[in-house]
C-alpha cells in the first residue's frame, strides 16, 4: 500500500468517529443554517492549518538536515585534506538522515583524530624544547597553525629520540669529565675561583647544559689541570730528587728521611711549599759544607763520563772537575754539568746502553780467546762438558756482535741526523773505535805469534 493511501485509510476512521458525534453535539447546542456552515468552515480551517503547519514543520527540517549536510561535507573535506587522509565517500542513495548522521560522526572522529594529533605535537615539542635548551640545538622546524601529518609527528618523534640519545652520551661524557675534574681539584688542593670551575664542582648533572660548546670548555678545564698536575709532579719529582741527593751528600738520618717522606706524598701545593722549604734548607747546609759537596759532584762527574763513554780528551775540556778552588760558584758550575750530562744520558741511554752491551760483549770475546791459549784446560777431562757450553756461548756471541753493530750504527745514523752533530764513543767514530779494538787484538796476536817464533 502507498504511503499516501495508507494515511488516508489511518485518518478515514478518524473523521468517520469524530464527524458523528460534531454534529450530534451540533444537533443539541441548535446550531443551525450559517451558524453550521461555520463550524464546518472551521473544521477544515483546522485541519488544513495542522497538515499545512506539519508540512512546513518537515520542510524545515529537511531544509536544517540538507544545511547540516553540506556543512559536515564541507567541515569533513576541510578536515581529510588538513590530516591528509582520503576524501569521505558515503554509500549510494542513502537517506539524508542517514548521510546527516554519517557525514556528522565522521566529522567528530575527524576532530577527535586532529585533537590527537595537536595534542601529541605539542607533548613532543615541549620535550623537543626541553632537549635542544640544554643541548643549545634547533628544534626541527614545523609549520605553525597547521595540523601536523603523522609522517610529520614520526619525524619529530624521532628528532626527540635522536636528542634523548645526545643527551644520554653527553651526560656520561660530561660525569667522565666532572669526576676526573673533582679528583683533580683534590689532587692539586686546587682552590676554585672562576664560574666554569664553580659549575663543574656544583653542577647538578641531570639539569646543566650539555651543549658541544660548554662540553668542549669543560674539556679545556680537564687537560689544564692535567698540565698543572703534569707540572707539579715534575716540580715535586725534581725537588725530591735534589732533596735525596742532598740527604745522601749530608748522610741525613734515614727515619727523617722516611718521616719527611711519608708526611709528602703527592704533588699538591702545600706539599711543594714543604718540599721546596725542606730544600732550602738543605741547601743552607749544602753551603756550609761545600768541600764534601764539590767531592762528591766531582766524583758523580767521573760516574757520568764513564756511562757516557767520554774519553780523556773530553773530560779534560771541562775546566771545573779539575779545578782546586773551594766556593759556591765552583760547586753550581760542577752541578749545572751534571745535570747536563744526565739530560744527555737520559735522551740517548738507549743507544748507550747498546755500545755498553758491545763492550761486554767485545771483553767476553776476548776472554775466550785468552782461554783458548791455555793447554791446560783440554786436560781436564770433567770439564768437557763445560768446554762444549762455552764453544756454544762463544758461537753465539760471535753472531750477536755484528747484529748489534749494525744496529747501533743505524741509531747512530739517526741521532746524528736528529741532533746535527757526531756520536763518539771515548772521543772516536764507533766504527772506527771498533776497527780500533780489532786491531789492537790483531796487533796482539801477531806479537804474541812472534814472542813464540823467538823462543823456538
Amino acid at each position: 500500500m502507498e504511503p499516501v493511501k495508507e494515511l488516508y485509510e489511518s485518518l478515514k476512521p478518524v473523521f468517520e468517529n469524530a464527524a458523528p458525534k460534531l454534529f450530534e453535539v451540533w444537533e443539541e447546542l441548535g446550531v443551525h443554517g450559517e451558524d453550521l456552515s461555520d463550524r464546518l468552515t472551521t473544521v477544515c480551517d483546522h485541519v488544513t492549518a495542522l497538515l499545512t503547519q506539519m508540512v512546513k514543520e518537515e520542510t524545515d527540517l529537511k531544509t536544517r538536515i540538507l544545511d547540516s549536510i553540506e556543512s559536515c561535507g564541507n567541515q569533513v573535506n576541510q578536515l581529510t585534506s588538513e590530516l591528509g587522509v582520503d576524501p569521505f565517500q558515503p554509500e549510494e542513495h542513502i537517506p539524508l538522515i542517514a548521510l546527516e548522521d554519517s557525514l556528522r560522526n565522521m566529522c567528530n572522529s575527524l576532530i577527535q583524530e586532529r585533537h590527537r594529533r595537536l595534542k601529541m605535537l605539542k607533548s613532543l615539542k615541549e620535550e623537543e624544547q626541553k632537549l635542544c635548551d640544554r643541548l643549545c640545538e634547533t628544534p626541527l622546524y614545523l609549520p605553525t597553525g597547521v595540523t601536523p601529518s603523522e609522517e610529520q609527528l614520526k619525524e619529530v618523534q624521532e628528532n626527540v629520540g635522536k636528542l634523548e640519545k645526545v643527551v644520554t652520551k653527553r651526560r656520561a661524557e660530561f660525569r667522565s669529565l666532572q669526576q676526573e675534574i673533582l679528583e683533580l681539584f683534590s689532587v692539586l688542593d686546587y682552590e676554585v675561583t672562576t664560574s666554569l670551575e664553580h659549575d663543574v664542582w656544583e653542577c647538578d648533572i641531570f639539569n646543566c647544559s650539555l651543549s658541544s660548546d660548554y662540553l668542549r670548555r669543560v674539556g679545556d678545564l680537564r687537560n689544564e689541570l692535567e698540565t698543572k698536575q703534569r707540572e707539579f709532579e715534575e716540580i715535586a719529582e725534581g725537588l725530591r730528587e735534589k732533596i735525596n741527593r742532598l740527604w745522601d751528600r749530608l748522610e741525613v738520618d734515614d727515619g727523617f728521611r722516611a718521616q719527611f717522606n711519608k708526611a709528602n706524598r703527592g704533588c699538591k701545593k702545600a706539599v711543594i711549599d714543604r718540599l721546596q722549604t725542606e730544600f732550602d734548607r738543605l741547601e743552607e747546609l749544602k753551603l756550609a759544607n761545600l768541600q764534601r759537596f764539590i767531592e762528591a759532584t766531582k766524583s758523580d762527574l767521573h760516574s757520568l763520563w764513564a756511562d757516557c763513554l767520554f774519553s780523556r780528551d773530553q773530560t779534560e775540556e771541562c775546566a771545573p772537575a779539575w779545578s782546586e778552588e773551594v766556593s759556591e760558584d765552583l760547586l753550581a758550575l760542577l752541578e749545572l754539568e751534571v745535570e747536563r750530562l744526565k739530560q744527555y744520558y737520559e735522551r740517548n741511554k738507549d743507544l748507550i746502553g747498546q755500545v755498553h752491551r758491545w763492550k761486554t760483549l767485545w771483553h767476553e770475546h776476548l776472554d775466550y780467546e785468552e782461554k783458548m791459549k791455555d793447554p791446560t784446560r783440554l786436560l781436564n777431562r770433567r770439564g768437557g762438558g763445560n768446554l762444549f757450553k762455552e764453544q756454544q756461548a762463544h758461537t753465539k756471541l760471535e753472531k750477536e756482535l755484528p747484529k748489534l753493530e749494525r744496529q747501533i750504527a743505524g741509531n747512530i745514523r739517526v741521532f746524528e741526523d736528529e741532533n746535527n752533530c757526531t756520536f763518539t764513543v771515548e772521543g772516536n767514530d764507533f766504527i772506527d773505535y771498533i776497527e780500533e779494538q780489532r786491531a789492537t787484538e790483531k796487533l796482539k796476536k801477531e806479537l804474541e805469534k812472534a814472542e813464540k817464533k823467538k823462543v823456538k
